[in-house]
């Protein structure tokens, strides 16, 4: 079962972008107590909250695929199977309708899907807390097998939870490692765009081990099965959308930069929009690499 995991290790993977959500007081979801991560916000429409459909679902224990052709998603989780289209206020429930007070809707290149009806035709109860904008859906999980495509609630919380650290050991390992085999005086000074990229390609790589390794802590809990027949190039695109998935892409996380130095040649900056410290410089002097962490907002 676990045949891909030595070498999914060993590549650094690419960037998948990942879309950025724009609410300003967005509201939250919680499944048996863990918030859910969404790329892009839920939205109301006629006081009806619309979630992204497959983060939902997989939550909830179901497994998710995509007919483009008829705009539908189809979940399946044991003997149910529930349809949902796009602007369709009609749902099948194991082929009979149910009718939406809100159909799903395409926003923004995601599809999103009223919360309340999708939950409840999985047998899960669903309460709305006012005052705390949230969503309460309580589910039994302890059959559920996920797909290692997704996260259970728990474990997208812990995820949470680790990124600060990761963002940490991101700086004071990974960089240093990385940069340690390059050649620095004709790289790391030359504004090189290919020498740009490396930090989101370590990132993405760095949040794909974790979301593995969190898995394998539970490994009761995920399928590993559909892995077993992927090569793995193929493996390591599905943990990066893993990853894009919950909003820990690299363009969530960091921006990279170049600015002149002293000595002519270039630093490479690192910016990080969520943790500390905010900035990152990574110079050459002498042939030695310089990784240095700057506090100061306002330096760039």
């Amino acid at each position: 079962m676990k045949r891909f995991l030595i070498p999914f290790v060993a590549f650094f993977l690419l960037w998948i972008p990942c879309g950025i959500a724009t609410a300003d007081e967005p509201i939250t979801v919680t499944v048996n107590g863990s918030r859910l991560l969404f790329d892009t916000d839920p939205v109301t429409e006629s006081d009806r909250t619309l979630v992204p459909l497959r983060v939902i679902f997989e939550s909830l224990g179901a497994t998710v695929r995509w007919e483009d052709a008829t705009q539908t998603a189809v979940a399946v989780k044991g003997d149910t199977e529930i349809q949902i289209s796009v602007n369709n206020t009609e749902m099948l429930k194991n082929g009979e309708v149910v009718v939406l007070d809100v159909p799903a809707r395409l926003i923004d290149n995601r599809t999103l899907v009223p919360v309340r009806a999708v939950s409840e035709s999985l047998n899960a109860k669903v309460d709305w807390l006012e005052d705390a904008r949230r969503v309460v859906i309580t589910a039994d999980d302890s059959g559920i097998v996920y797909p290692y495509t997704a996260l259970r609630p728990s474990d997208q919380a812990l995820l949470a939870d680790m990124i600060p650290k990761l963002i940490q050991s991101y700086i004071s390992d990974g960089l240093p490692a990385l940069f340690d085999d390059l050649p620095v005086k004709e790289t790391v000074g030359s504004g090189a765009e290919s020498i740009a990229e490396l930090p989101a390609k370590l990132w993405n790589n760095a949040v794909s081990q974790m979301i593995l390794e969190l898995q394998l802590a539970s490994e009761s809990y995920y399928s590993f099965d559909d892995a077993l027949t992927l090569t793995d190039e193929e493996i390591q695109t599905a943990y990066r959308s893993i990853g894009a998935k919950y909003g820990y892409c690299a363009e969530r996380i960091l921006e990279t930069f170049y600015r002149t130095n002293d000595i002519g040649t270039y630093d490479l900056w690192i910016h990080f929009l969520t943790g500390e410290p905010p900035y990152v410089t990574i110079s050459e002097r002498d042939g030695i690499v310089l990784i240095n962490p700057h506090t100061d907002t306002t330096i760039r």
